[in-house]
């Protein structure tokens, strides 16, 4: 059973008009990458068994340092895309336990929002951070039992 979720907007990434390549590989920019050092440092000692994010690069560096100190393997998700489904965020909810860190795309928020009211019975005002779009590198713990949401 999930027990607590954050929900994790990945960090500033390179500005995507100049990168030339696919934008799955476009990485962290230099505010980006300080960015990641503080989300290790704001959840170090939160409650954290499992991390999954999107498969672009983003994702997985703004959580690279947490992972790191917290000795947890990134697990890359599809479902966590930027171009995700409301179908196959909520497919993926259902299949996680314990306490998750999730780290996604602004695109993929609004779905997140919507599985955790009609799933797990949050109520609107719980999910308004998600459904604004969380600025980048913003993070909201949702305790699920409790049904509180803290901004972190």
């Amino acid at each position: 059973m999930l027990s607590s979720l954050i929900v994790l907007r990945h960090a500033e990434a390179g500005d995507r008009a100049t990168w030339s390549h696919d934008d799955y590989t476009r990485p962290l920019n230099r505010h980006g990458l300080q960015q990641a050092l503080d989300i290790g440092r704001r959840l170090r000692r939160t409650p954290i068994e499992q991390i999954f994010t999107s498969p672009y690069a983003r994702c997985h560096h703004s959580v690279a340092p947490l992972a790191g100190v917290r000795r947890l393997p990134i697990v890359s998700c599809p479902w966590l895309s930027a171009d995700t489904s409301q179908e196959d965020v909520t497919t993926g909810i259902l299949t996680l336990t314990g306490s998750i860190l999730l780290c996604t795309h602004r695109q993929a928020l609004l779905y997140i929002a919507n599985t955790l009211c009609t799933i797990h019975g949050l109520p609107d005002h719980l999910v308004t951070d998600l459904r604004d779009g969380l600025p980048k590198s913003a993070a909201v713990l949702f305790e699920l039992e409790s049904q509180i949401a803290t901004r972190l």
